[in-house]
């Protein structure tokens, strides 16, 4: 039974964790529709979109009327045993994080991902449903942000390749560079990154993502022995001293395939952009 599914004996009745983070956050939101700074609640959080365990807590943002003092850092609750993050944000600031936030950065997620519980303020439904807009200028950004963060482990790998020869180091390193290679992929489509980034990228691009993911680990995490590794390769049909040309449409990927083969000892990489 997982944590989510976790029955106990709560008030006299039998609740599941998930049925005590519910029960915990309507009796916040009933006060809070009492108080007339309040426009709307929104919910953020692994209880909005995902599967809270035993130490979640529950993240909350409730939009004030403008003239409100509200405190950026946010303030501590507690309902019925469960730790509430809230913070307080005048409208007319939640109306320029919307409208100027970069998209698929943290703040915007948070956001985007979160679920309005109620609202006094038409408006305001109005600018939560424009968080899901993503245009192409912020793609471009965060795909450029993401291909830099992705080159440092990358040529880490390629280091321990080339001076030691230590596959299950390379492996690693591989690992970290992962992550930034996945929201690459995922803001390459213009969707809205995940914490859990790889698993989405994997859905996109299996072949790609299997190879530098899935199939370079055990089953207990750590990585493969060097053979096993150059045998997922092979069955990927890459000979080892094959000629690789990588053709793309986007600067960001193409780069990053560049350094991915290179790092992996193929001495003849080529790059094409159409």
């Amino acid at each position: 039974m997982d944590d989510s599914q976790h029955v106990v004996v709560w008030g006299g009745r039998r609740q599941t964790l998930q049925q005590q983070f519910t029960a915990a956050l309507d009796a916040v939101i009933e006060q809070a529709k009492t108080d007339r700074t309040v426009l709307a609640a929104l919910l953020c959080g692994s209880l909005s979109h995902d599967t809270v365990w035993e130490k979640s807590d529950i993240d909350l943002v409730f939009i004030t009327v403008d003239g409100e003092k509200a405190d950026g850092d946010g303030v501590s609750l507690n309902a019925d045993g469960r730790n509430i993050h809230a913070i307080t944000m005048p409208r007319t600031e939640f109306r320029k994080a919307v409208e100027g936030v970069l998209r698929n950065s943290f703040v915007h997620s948070f956001l985007a991902k979160g679920k309005l519980l109620f609202t006094h303020d038409p408006t305001i439904r109005d600018l939560c449903a424009r968080l899901h807009d993503i245009g192409a200028r912020d793609s471009e950004l965060q795909l450029l942000r993401a291909a830099i963060h992705a080159l440092p482990p990358i040529d880490k790998a390629h280091k321990w390749f080339v001076t030691r020869r230590d596959l299950d180091y390379t492996a690693l390193w591989i690992l970290y560079a992962a992550t930034p290679l996945a929201q690459a992929e995922v803001f390459s489509h213009r969707l809205l990154a995940d914490r859990e980034v790889l698993p989405q990228a994997l859905t996109l691009n299996p072949r790609f993502f299997s190879l530098i993911y899935t199939d370079l680990l055990n089953a207990d995490g750590t990585p493969k022995a060097a053979k096993d590794i150059w045998a997922v390769l092979t069955k990927a049909g890459v000979p080892r001293y094959a000629e690789i040309v990588s053709f793309s449409d986007d600067p960001g990927e193409a780069a990053a395939n560049y350094f991915v083969f290179k790092l992996m000892g193929f001495p003849d990489v080529k790059v094409w952009i159409m």
